[in-house]
């Protein structure tokens, strides 16, 4: 797993808040550090938005551990809704409880599974899982699962639309994924 580590003690920025200090330039997602390891486009170009900073999470298989203190711990839990593979624990303020923090969070996150896929609306998809060893409809994600324990998926799909489709499914934070190619049975011509 790739784990990325984020401690504040502030909220955070999005897109657009840059303007107010005359950044107009969007954020283009790649890394500009110098060689002393400090961002230094600071002064270039915006922030990057919400859904730019879970899309680059998601295409790189990342998780997101939110380390924040107490006053903003809300808000970044609200992130780990928009952030798929994310999650946030509440950090002390002279962050004596890192360590503990980092190894709680990450052990939620592997012992935790849910399944995405990059469906459109001319595929239908449900899905239904075994957690802890019971069997649920309409689940995409298990938590609490012992580590070892493996876990079934099962998933139905139906075409809405008679045409050939390919649908990817992968767990959240992991480089693994299923592709299936859809032939439709039905008679296209009509």
């Amino acid at each position: 797993r790739r784990v990325v580590v984020y401690t504040t003690d502030q909220s955070f920025h999005m897109a657009g808040d840059g303007k107010l200090g005359g950044l107009v330039a969007p954020n283009d997602g790649l890394c500009h550090l110098n060689r002393s390891g400090f961002y230094d486009w600071s002064k270039v170009q915006d922030y990057p938005s919400l859904g730019h900073i879970a899309h680059v999470a998601r295409d790189n298989n990342v998780n997101i551990i939110w380390a924040v203190t107490g006053a903003h711990l809300n808000l970044y839990y609200s992130l780990t809704e928009l952030v798929s593979g994310s999650v946030a624990g509440e950090i002390s303020s002279d962050s004596s409880n890192v360590v503990e923090l980092i190894q709680e969070e990450y052990k939620k996150i592997t012992t935790r599974i849910e399944v995405e896929d990059n469906s459109t609306d001319v595929v239908n998809i449900k899905y239904s899982s075994n957690c802890n060893k019971s069997t649920s409809k309409r689940r995409r994600r298990c938590k609490n699962i012992p580590l070892g324990t493996p876990v079934e998926f099962t998933v139905d799909i139906t075409l809405k639309k008679c045409e050939h489709q390919r649908v990817v499914i992968s767990p959240v934070g992991m480089e693994d994924n299923l592709v299936i190619d859809i032939e439709p049975l039905c008679d296209c011509e009509r």
